[in-house]
This record gives C-alpha cells, structure tokens and sequence, in this order.
C-alpha cells in the first residue's frame, strides 16, 4: 500500500512532488530492506524508544485515555472526568516513564466527523496524486483548503492501469472545538482519527503536521543507521570476499584431485602399452627364431633323394601353439619308408612321422607318401652339427 498524509496549505509544484515521491518511495524500500536484515530487536535499538499515542475520546462527561504502541498494542486505558484529565495524562505517563513529549497525542472523533469518498485514477498519476487530491477537492467539494484536514491513501487495484484512492476530510473548525473543550492545545496533537471500522476497511486517520517531537530522535536515528548499514555491508563484503576465496581454494582443490587422476589413468596406459608392445617384441622375435619358409625348402631339397619328389608342401601352426609350426609334405619316392629317417637326422627337423599308409601309384611307378615333421628352432639349429 502507498500512503501519503499531508495538511493544508500552497500546492507544491508537480516536479517537487515527484521527488518528493521518489525520496519517500527510497526510504521506506531503505528502512525495511535494513529492518528485515538486523532483525526486530536490533532495528528497536537502532531506531531508539518506539513512540507511543495517547488517545482523547470524549464519551459524555468522561474522557477515555489510551496508551498504545504499535508492537505493544494497548498499554493502558482509563475513563477520567475532564476536570482532572491534566492529572490523569501525568499519572499515566509517569506509570510507564514517559514525558508528554515522548508520545503523539490522537484525537478520536466520531465517524460522521469525516468525510469520506474513493476514486478510481489511472497508475500513470500516482507522482501526482498530491496535487490532484486536492485539485478535486477545490473543484468538486464544498471545502477550501485553508479549512480542512485531509489525507488520501493510495491502493493498487486488481486493474493494474487503476489505482483506487481513499480520502478522508475533516473540517478544522470541529478538531479546534474538539480540542478547547477536553482543553488540549492544537499544536500538541500530531493525529485525529475515528473508530475502527470493518476489517478490510482503514479507519479514517489524518497527520495534523504537529510531529516537532520526533525530529530530532530521528536524526540521531538516522545517523545511526548510516552507522549500521555502513558496518553490515562492510561486514557482508568481508564474508563475500572470504567466500570467494574459499571457492577458489575448492574450486583449485577439485583441479589438482581431476589432474592426478587424469596422470594416474594415463600411467596405467602407458603400463599396459608398454606391456603390449613387450608381448609384441617377444612374438616377433620367437617368430625370428623359427626357420623361414626358403630354408625350409632348402634344407627339404637337400634331404630328398634324386628319385623323390613332393607334390604337396604345407607350412602349418600347431593347433594350441603360437609358435609351434610343422611342415605337411606329400610326394612320391622309391623308398618312401626310408624318408622318415632322413628327416629326422636334420638338425631343422624333428619328430617326421607318416600320416599314412604308404601305397604304389601305378601311374608314377613310385610309392605316395605324406609327412609331417615337427620344426627346430634356429638356435638349436646352429647349435647341433649337420
């Protein structure tokens, strides 16, 4: 809700009133954004002593006291005669600590005192709504100015392009009559207000524009809530700071953690690339180490007799082995059964065995025979005489 409580007197120019708007529209943004920061207790102690009203409401010959704070609610509440009310306001005030000039003095009037209306403006006023209050009211009202109280509070409507404008008026003459008879002086009261009225209804309240008692308090509040709003920022810059750099720090934790283990699984690569290429070297040079297939042509040219010759010659791995090979020979010979011997004295050779029966060809005139012989390494090949 935006409320604005003004008095009587020369209309202000629009653009005054718009910073007006603007500074009233800061402070209050201010003072809650610090309110809802240090909490209810400290925002008491910075701000100083809240204020307290007394309310006058005359009911026949009586008069009804009540002390009120905003927090507190009704501190107290008597019915006086008013001959002895200047007795009673010193006897109530001094029952709780407090000088006249401590509290705000509310005159409570009877509904019919006020004049009441609502109006519905475009948002786009709400700057000016000072002006225009009281533009209408000269305008469209049998009031002037000079005679009247008024205050107008603005709300926003469920139209967001509307605001609905409350506006109470009260005539001068009946608070100065209200006033002299409970004999209370007119500069003492800082608000005259009427009865509360339904819940989602605002009791009519207008500022007398007497309020010389809270300027000074709030100046020193004022100061002092520099003072604070200095020190909590500060303080809020250090912690952000002190933020920061621990981000960093976890931030720098969290690299250093990702970089080892990147180096840990790059070692562990490079473990296992070393052990494949060691595996690699080992294959490559058993392979080495085992005859080549011209060798064994030639060392198998050598051990034939003149009279045999081979129609098959296969180069085989021994199933289970990666490096046992063996050679399937297949021909024809005159003394096929003699073969097997005289593979066996070569040193390239070993274990020459038929796979089976010798049989005559009558074609060739010769016996077939098929072979296989187990292969030596170089080494031992070297190694033995021939």
């Amino acid at each position: 809700m935006f409320s604005f409580s003004h008095g009587f007197g020369v209309l202000a120019p629009s653009w005054k009133a718009r910073v007006a708007d603007i500074r009233d529209v800061f402070c209050t943004w201010w003072r809650e954004q610090l309110q809802q920061q240090l909490g209810v207790h400290a925002w008491s102690w910075l701000m100083g002593p809240e204020r307290r009203v007394l309310q006058y409401r005359a009911a026949d010959d009586l008069v009804e006291l009540t002390l009120s704070g905003a927090e507190d609610g009704a501190l107290a509440r008597t019915r006086v005669p008013q001959a002895s009310l200047t007795e009673a306001i010193d006897r109530i005030l001094a029952a709780h600590q407090l000088a006249r000039t401590d509290v705000d003095h509310a005159l409570v009037l009877p509904t019919e005192a006020f004049f009441a209306r609502r109006l519905l403006l475009p948002s786009e006023v709400l700057s000016r709504v000072h002006e225009i209050a009281e533009r209408d009211i000269a305008a469209k009202l049998p009031f002037r100015i000079g005679d009247i109280y008024h205050r107008t509070i603005v709300e926003k409507s469920p139209d967001p392009k509307r605001l609905i404008a409350s506006q109470w008026i009260i005539k001068r003459e009946i608070v100065e009559n209200e006033a002299t008879r409970l004999q209370l002086r007119l500069d003492d009261l800082s608000y005259v207000h009427g009865p509360s009225t339904a819940a989602n209804t605002p009791s009519p309240l207008i500022a007398l524009g007497h309020d010389r008692h809270a300027a000074m308090p709030w100046y020193w509040a004022s100061v002092r809530s520099l003072v604070i709003s200095g020190l909590v920022l500060a303080t809020l810059a250090i912690g952000l700071k002190i933020w920061h750099q621990q981000q960093t720090l976890d931030d720098l934790d969290a690299q250093i953690a990702a970089s080892r283990d990147r180096a840990r699984t790059v070692r562990q690569k490079l473990d296992g690339l070393e052990l494949k290429q060691a595996a690699v070297m080992r294959v490559h040079l058993d392979k080495a180490s085992m005859p080549g297939l011209l060798d064994l042509l030639n060392e198998t040219t050598t051990i034939l007799p003149a009279h045999s010759w081979l129609s098959e010659f296969q180069l085989v791995q021994l199933a289970g082995s990666k490096l046992e090979q063996q050679l399937l020979l297949t021909g024809f010979s005159e003394a096929a059964a003699g073969l097997v011997r005289e593979f066996d004295r070569s040193p390239m050779f070993r274990e020459t065995a038929l796979t089976s029966p010798i049989s005559t060809d009558a074609a060739e005139g010769r016996e077939r025979f098929s072979l296989q012989v187990k292969l030596n390494r170089l080494d031992s090949v070297r190694e033995s005489p021939r």
